[in-house]
C-alpha cells in the first residue's frame, strides 16, 4: 500500500531564492518563459539529427582564405595567443 503524504502545497517549501551566491550567478536570471522555450526545444528531439549545416558549401567562403584554416591551425592560435599575454616575469 503506497503512504499518503498530504497536500504537498501547504508544506513549507522553499518560494523564493534568498541566496547571496545564487542572486549573482547567471543562473539567477533565467525566466520562466526561457524554461518554458527550453521544454518546448525538448519536445523537438534530438538537434543533432535536425539536419543543419554540417559542412561550408558557400563559393565566397570556399575561395576566402579562411577556407583553408584547419583545427590544428586554431590550436596554434589560441596557444600563441595564451603566451602573448602571460606576464613576463623579469630575468
Amino acid at each position: 500500500m503506497a503512504a499518503s503524504y498530504g497536500a504537498h502545497a501547504d508544506a513549507g517549501y522553499l518560494k523564493a531564492e534568498l541566496d547571496p551566491f545564487f542572486a549573482s550567478s547567471p543562473a539567477a536570471t533565467i525566466s520562466s518563459t526561457d524554461v518554458s522555450d527550453w521544454n518546448t526545444a525538448h519536445t523537438w528531439g534530438n538537434h543533432a539529427s535536425a539536419g543543419y549545416l554540417k559542412a561550408e558549401s558557400d563559393p565566397l567562403f570556399a575561395v576566402s582564405p579562411a577556407a583553408s584554416v584547419l583545427n590544428a591551425d586554431i590550436a596554434d592560435w589560441n596557444a600563441a595567443h595564451a603566451w602573448a599575454t602571460t606576464p613576463r616575469r623579469a630575468t
